[in-house]
């Protein structure tokens, strides 16, 4: 096992770069359903159980000001795609910084 691989070989994700920028791939399972998983990605009470204080308008088109609580993190985060229960597209802008990240979720069943 290499110095980078977790614990039983399971590889989470992947850094490449395209068109000069920085891209982040990470994939997980989670056993539930995607109805599930998306609740907790976008109903604010839930988020605050795991992630972190989130306050303003999670739809379409909307914005939130999110803390993040493991790393204080702190930003504005507009909704630019939001597919029930299956795609969220945010664009993020760290309130001390002018450019933005961009995180695109998307939420597949494998299985029943």
């Amino acid at each position: 096992m290499g110095s980078n691989e977790p614990a039983g070989g399971r590889i989470l994700g992947s850094l490449r770069s395209a068109d000069g920028e920085g891209v982040v791939r990470m994939e997980d399972r989670f056993d539930t359903d995607t109805d599930d998983v998306w609740s907790a990605l976008t109903d604010s009470s839930r988020l605050a159980r795991w992630y972190g204080e989130v306050k303003g308008d999670l739809r379409l088109g909307g914005e939130y000001h999110a803390h993040l609580f493991s790393s204080g993190w702190e930003g504005t985060v507009r909704v630019e795609a939001y597919e029930p229960p299956q795609r969220l597209l945010l664009h993020i802008r760290d309130a001390d910084e002018p450019d933005e990240s961009v995180i695109e979720v998307t939420l597949t069943a494998d299985g029943d």
